[in-house]
């Protein structure tokens, strides 16, 4: 499958995945305006992930993308947006739904605010989209199990992010990263996740790494090569996938 991570993290999130889909939109819109994009998929109303002005542009100015979204999103697109009712279209959780470009499904994630991730089948391949939550251990959708690609949050290590906490407790500073243990996925987490679910040559991409407010560092970098952007896919077991379509997307696609 071929896909580039346009952004990932508090900064800015949007996926785009082969067929012209894009899988969140929290980024600047000259991040995308060259990119050929046909339906969007939004998962909440964070900044990060749905940007007011980028979706407005984006609408503007390609009258022909569709938008699919939760029911809690639909007025947040017509209201703030300008998205025509008639190019939105409501998803039901667990719901599959033929693009012909792919079909989807949303499933509930726990995180502050209403949200979804996403799984997709395009061109027989699967993906499955999850970040943003606190939790996965909720679901139990049979289309998670077995996907080609996973893109999972991996946001913070458990020692690491519990050792900031109690730094800044001790200093009487406001400890911010406790709300991210409540609304996150530990890398611990989605590595169990990844255990329970994946085959043995799905590839995984760890995508929304937490980032320190006041040193702008990643907590740890993950197993993923990084090029001009883009990440490389990698198995169950951490490994870069050497070659292959996925590793770009090239803007004429």
């Amino acid at each position: 499958m071929i896909y580039k991570i346009i952004g990932s993290g508090s900064s800015g999130n949007a996926l785009l995945l082969e067929n012209g889909i894009l899988v969140d939109c929290g980024v600047p819109y000259k991040d995308i305006k060259d990119e050929v994009i046909g339906l969007v998929l939004l998962t909440h109303r964070h900044s990060d992930h749905f940007r007011v002005a980028t979706i407005k542009k984006l609408a503007k100015d390609h009258p022909m993308i569709r938008f699919a979204v939760p029911e809690y999103l639909a007025q947040d697109l017509v209201e703030k947006c300008l998205v025509d009712t008639r190019r939105i279209d409501i998803i039901q959780r667990g719901e599959h739904y033929d693009y012909g470009l792919a079909t989807i499904m949303s499933y509930p994630l726990v995180h502050d605010v209403d949200n979804v991730g996403w799984w997709l089948e395009i061109n027989g391949q699967t993906a499955v989209y999850i970040t943003d939550t606190g939790t996965v251990d909720h679901l139990s959708y049979k289309e998670l199990e077995q996907a080609d690609y996973y893109f999972l949050e991996a946001n913070y290590e458990d020692d690491e992010i519990n050792q900031r906490i109690e730094k800044k407790l001790q200093a009487g500073d406001f400890a911010y990263e406790a709300r991210v243990k409540e609304t996150h996925l530990s890398l611990k987490q989605a590595q169990d996740f990844i255990a329970w679910y994946a085959a043995p040559d799905s590839k995984v991409i760890w995508i929304h790494q937490h980032k320190d407010k006041e040193e702008k560092k990643k907590i740890k970098e993950p197993p993923e090569a990084k090029l001009k952007g883009l990440l490389k896919p990698v198995d169950v077991n951490g490994n870069v996938v050497a070659g292959g379509e996925n590793e770009r997307m090239d803007k004429t696609t």
